[in-house]
C-alpha cells in the first residue's frame, strides 16, 4: 500500500510539472510563429502593444 500512495504522490508532482512545460511552450512556439509570419513595418498584436 504504501508503493501505491508514492507512485500516486509521484504521478500527480509530475502531471503539473509537465502541464506548466507544455503551456509555457505553446506561448513560446506562438511567439516565434508570429515573429516569422510577421511583415515588415506590421504592427504587433494589440495585446503586445501595451
Amino acid at each position: 500500500m504504501s508503493m501505491r500512495c508514492a507512485g500516486i504522490a509521484l504521478h500527480m508532482a509530475q502531471d503539473s510539472f509537465g502541464t506548466a512545460c507544455n503551456v509555457t511552450g505553446d506561448g513560446a512556439l506562438s511567439v516565434l510563429v508570429d515573429r516569422m509570419t510577421r511583415r515588415k513595418g506590421e504592427p504587433a498584436l494589440a495585446s503586445q502593444q501595451a
